[in-house]
């Protein structure tokens, strides 16, 4: 059943907060307590029955049935959906049910969710003035992918604060220029300048540019885009 929330909770997780999708959503059996011949009821004595999840759920120890349930759900099929079982290499599936098991989930502060909200915001407000002020241009844009943003900003503070200095970002085409503009904070007056035809070099530079999306820069960010 452990294995079953790793494999397939990601079906059941709750990534819809305004349940326009529920009514598309299929049961899976594999999550169903019953299947493993368990009855989950509150007020059956199975669901009180302690099981000793050692060495089979990261937490470990004893635990309540109706217990066990309620942390494979909230880690499993709760806001958040996670999709690792397709990793081959079994010690790296077992360090991802280890850390997702056993993370301790916190309230993020406010300042936070609305730094975020402004990302996603900016990347939206971008993506809608270079459709219309630049529709024959391939931009490669960002929408429905807008997560990216705070996920890689976050990446970003989490490696600065471990000490990190450099970074090589292997990049898709995709939502290039919004993280480019944004979270690497490229001047967005350069970017149109490219957009518009002109090269990105200097004048008299001994060089040929390439398309919007493959720039060669170096500011005083220290930034270098291939």
């Amino acid at each position: 059943m452990v294995e079953a929330f790793r494999t397939y909770g990601h079906l059941q997780a709750e990534v819809d907060p305004l349940k326009m999708m529920s009514h598309h959503r299929s049961a899976a059996l594999e999550l169903d307590p019953a299947t493993y011949g368990f009855v989950d009821s509150s007020s059956s004595s199975s669901s009180t029955q302690v099981i000793d999840v050692t060495g089979i759920l990261a937490q470990g120890g004893k635990m309540a049935l109706k217990d066990i349930l309620q942390h494979l759900r909230s880690t499993y099929a709760g806001p958040i959906g996670f999709e690792f079982n397709y990793i081959p290499d079994s010690s790296e599936r077992r360090w991802f049910a280890n850390y997702v098991e056993t993370l301790e989930h916190q309230a993020e502060p406010a300042e936070n969710k609305r730094a975020i909200l402004h990302m996603l915001t900016r990347s939206e407000v971008f993506d809608k003035f270079m459709a219309k002020r630049f529709p024959q241009v391939k931009r490669y844009g960002l929408e429905g992918a807008e997560a990216m943003m705070p996920a890689v900003d976050a990446l970003f503070q989490a490696a600065n604060a471990d000490g990190v200095h450099d970074i090589v970002l292997g990049m898709p085409h995709r939502g290039r220029l919004n993280l480019l503009t944004d979270v690497l904070k490229y001047d967005p007056t350069a970017l149109f300048h490219k957009v518009k035809g002109n090269s990105e070099l200097p004048e008299g530079a001994h060089g040929t540019g390439d398309v919007i999306s493959h720039l060669s820069i170096k500011q005083q960010t220290n930034l270098i885009w291939y």
